[in-house]
């Protein structure tokens, strides 16, 4: 008799459809950004659409106590409230599927990094179309970069082999963004400068350069030499141009 527990359920972004479903057709999808392994996976299968799809064991969002409750009560179930010693407060709810694996969604207020006590709130929200659930809401490549690369940083213990494999994927990504998102930006498609979202994470890459995984180091100029694109072809004195969680772009 095998004793060997059996293996845990992965999922693409489309098993999550019912979910995403219900947050864009009841006026959510302003107020929920994919963010984690999910949004990592969206960004790659964008720009990267021939390789294999990305599953994860759960989909996580920055999304506030309101789209929670929404939740629970559209599928009928409650939600676990954590609150972790960095401030960032978790919600987690099972959504029950009939005859397949019910599915966890956890939602935080806060993505470490990028918000709380010692930063402001950074991000621009980008609305992907992506076929089936259709578009969807996903916090940007370099948000999730330098979020990633604080767990490294400051909760080294914390960090799984996977965020590893998440930032390399995003390496090759953010080069692709930079350049889509900076002509937004010119067109005034897009109305907060991602010029200063390069700074920053140039200047945590600068900041933490001992502590960037080793396999990450051969991809860092690539993205050094982006950010630096990006800042030359975009105005520097534009002001009033606050980089934070209001922005959205449309790719």
């Amino acid at each position: 008799m095998n004793s060997n527990p059996p293996p845990e359920a992965k999922f693409a972004i489309e098993d999550f459809s019912p979910v995403l479903d219900f947050l864009e057709s009841n006026g959510l999808g302003d107020r929920y950004a994919l963010v984690g392994g999910m949004a990592v996976g969206a960004w790659e299968e964008h720009y990267f659409p021939n390789e294999m799809g990305f599953l994860r064991r759960d989909m996580d969002m920055r999304a506030d106590e309101k789209v929670a409750e929404a939740m629970a009560a559209a599928f009928n179930v409650n939600f676990e409230r954590n609150e972790f010693p960095n401030g960032c407060v978790m919600r987690c709810l099972m959504i029950p599927r009939e005859n397949k694996t019910e599915l966890k969604v956890d939602l935080q207020e806060t993505v470490p990094g990028l918000e709380g006590t010692h930063h402001s709130s950074q991000g621009i929200v980008a609305r992907l179309k992506h076929g089936k659930p259709g578009d969807i809401s996903v916090l940007d490549p370099l948000s999730l970069f330098i979020s990633k690369l604080a767990i490294f940083v400051e909760s080294p213990d914390a960090a799984y082999d996977s965020d590893e494999v998440h930032m390399s994927i995003l390496a090759r990504v953010i080069p692709f963004y930079l350049r889509d998102v900076s002509e937004s930006y010119r067109t005034r498609l897009l109305t907060r400068n991602p010029a200063i979202a390069c700074r920053r994470l140039e200047y945590e890459l600068l900041t933490h350069k001992d502590k960037i995984p080793q396999k990450l180091r051969p991809l860092e100029p690539g993205i050094r030499e982006a950010c630096d694109n990006c800042c030359e072809e975009i105005d520097r004195g534009v002001e009033g141009m606050y980089y934070n969680s209001d922005a959205v772009s449309y790719l």
